[in-house]
């Protein structure tokens, strides 16, 4: 019964071309496997909901509450978090490929097995967050703080680069340059 009350909650916040109301509270939903492809989420409050195997594909997450959500397994790939709150969040073997997650805080995120290859990373916060297997081939690591993370060392990290301006910050034993993480100039 709480599908179907949810399923009646959403279209009545549902506004037209797949946008969600300005900061709708969806705290604990059960989105599982939803269909919510180039949807318009900016600002919502999804804290604690169930979003595993769900279709986010290009869809708009700037500024939205994601804290605790599970998106293990979620297609995020080409969708804008940038500014977003993920702490604590699952993203398990989710799809991030050339996903916006810059000034997003991935705080003890659970990226285990996510694909975030051509992910942008500038200025993001991933402190305490596991990386084990995950794939940050070609990712844009600029500012990103990844002090005390976990797993950094499973991670697949060939051709990712820092602006040398702004370089991250790594675990105290971390070498980015045997991981094959590169600088780079900032362009004029």
């Amino acid at each position: 019964m709480r599908y179907l009350g949810l399923s009646l909650a959403l279209a009545s916040i549902i506004g037209c071309g797949n946008s969600i109301k300005p900061n709708a509270d969806l705290t604990a939903a059960y989105l599982n496997d939803a269909n919510l492809n180039k949807t318009d989420l900016g600002y919502a409050n999804l804290f604690e909901s169930h979003l595993r195997s769900a279709d986010l594909s290009g869809s708009n997450l700037t500024h939205t509450n994601l804290q605790a959500a599970d998106l293990s397994r979620a297609d995020l790939d080409g969708a804008s978090l940038s500014f977003a709150d993920l702490k604590g969040a699952k993203l398990v073997s989710a799809n991030l490929i050339g996903v916006d997650l810059s000034f997003a805080d991935l705080g003890k995120a659970d990226l285990s097995g996510a694909v975030m290859t051509s992910a942008n990373l500038t200025q993001a916060n991933l402190r305490k967050a596991n990386l084990t297997n995950a794939n940050l081939s070609g990712a844009n690591l600029t500012g990103a703080f990844f002090r005390y993370s976990e797993g950094w060392d499973k991670a697949t990290w060939t051709g990712a680069y820092y602006d040398t301006e702004h370089p991250a910050v790594w675990p105290k034993d971390m070498d980015p340059t045997t991981l094959g993480i590169t600088e780079k100039k900032p362009e004029d």
